[in-house]
């Protein structure tokens, strides 16, 4: 009796380095073919001649060149980065207008009042700066700096609104970490200190650059495992004769994970940098409103510093402690470590279920939905 040929369906996906996309795309690729066969490859020209092995492919494409690659392949092919503004394939992204967006709404919630973008020219480095400005220009700051790419250009505009305004600190958003920290060693070698003079934010939460920074990167979390997910699943549906939609498929991004690179926040008011000290310092212990009067000076009334907090901040007392002790739920979840029980009691709320309550209204989702997002990769 002849022995059955075995025909598995194969995906290629080119984006070895980015862990949590594939993690995502094989969840979907397994479950929806009885016999896959996913490979991760980069399809050098030395290697064109095996696309035919392939029934689909979900590809990064990083120049006009990987255009012309891939022109001769035939199966379903879906493009998950936005390098280039406009490719002939259907398209899975992050939400690159959102992401700037994001980073703009965690500046203004700390008090800052100067910015800089640090982009570059690819398709997601333009998106991500058009929101950052756009958030900006909502809440009446215009004309923020966005300089070319490079670092010593993009150190400029960062001097000079230090020169004009001493004491203040200058926000800076970077396209992604690597541009993040190329800023901020060129700010060290100039006696920029960050985040004290600059802070400084980017875009992928990639461990490496920020390992290799002299201080630990914030950085907004792409959607990578949805990303995955969601390419995936366009393939499937392509391979079963469906039509792809003609527009781009945007997600959205998890969120901020505050690290060392903008752990401050941006006032001269010394009643007001006390207080956010005190919430710094004291936020793991169940504090009231009136503990963060008191600690913000001996003559300080609730009222006259609710007041200033407000105009300075955009927020209440009660509102800048919570969104506190979320960021630093984030961090935690983030590494992974501790169970939900455990953040909930070194991070000051009452409870797990108090946590899961107020983490749930602040970023759209629960704490182990947060964790699941940001750690599926590493499964």
């Amino acid at each position: 009796m002849a022995t059955q040929e075995y025909k598995p369906t194969r995906i290629m996906i080119t984006t070895s380095h980015r862990l949590n996309i594939l993690s995502g795309a094989k969840d979907v690729l397994y479950a929806a073919f009885e016999e896959c066969e996913v490979l991760a490859d980069e399809i050098p020209a030395a290697k064109r001649a095996r696309m035919e092995y392939y029934d689909g492919a979900i590809v990064r494409m990083q120049g006009p060149g990987n255009v012309t690659d891939w022109q001769s392949f035939k199966g379903p092919t879906v493009v998950i980065n936005n390098m280039l503004r406009d490719v002939p394939y259907p398209q899975v992204l992050s939400d690159d207008r959102a992401i700037g967006r994001m980073a703009a709404e965690y500046f203004l919630r700390r008090g800052f009042r100067h910015f800089v973008y640090a982009g570059d020219k690819s398709g997601f480095g333009t998106l991500r700066g058009e929101g950052f400005v756009e958030k900006l220009a909502e809440t009446g700051i215009r004309d923020v700096p966005c300089p070319p790419p490079s670092s010593s250009n993009q150190i400029v505009p960062i001097r000079e609104l230090l020169a004009r305004h001493p004491g203040e600190p200058v926000a800076a958003f970077c396209c992604n970490d690597w541009r993040a920290h190329a800023l901020i060693s060129v700010a060290r070698m100039l006696g920029i200190k960050c985040p004290r003079d600059l802070a400084v934010m980017g875009v992928d939460n990639d461990h490496v650059p920020s390992i290799c920074s002299h201080v630990s990167i914030s950085t907004v979390e792409p959607p990578d495992y949805e990303i995955g997910r969601q390419a995936a699943d366009l393939v499937v549906s392509m391979l079963r004769g469906e039509t792809a939609p003609a527009q781009p498929i945007l997600i959205p991004p998890i969120g901020v994970i505050s690290r060392e690179s903008s752990d401050r926040y941006a006032t001269r008011d010394p009643m007001l940098q006390r207080a956010v000290r005190f919430i710094e310092a004291n936020m793991q212990r169940s504090i009231s409103v009136e503990d963060i009067a008191r600690g913000a000076g001996r003559n300080v009334t609730l009222r006259t510093l609710q007041r200033r907090f407000r105009q300075a901040f955009g927020m209440t007392l009660v509102d800048a402690l919570l969104h506190a002790r979320v960021e630093r739920v984030k961090t935690l979840l983030a590494a992974g470590n501790l169970s939900i029980k455990e953040i909930a009691y070194v991070s000051g709320f009452a409870s797990p279920s108090h946590l899961s309550t107020t983490f749930h209204r602040i970023e759209g989702m629960s704490p182990s939905d947060f964790r699941n997002r940001v750690k599926s990769g590493s499964r």
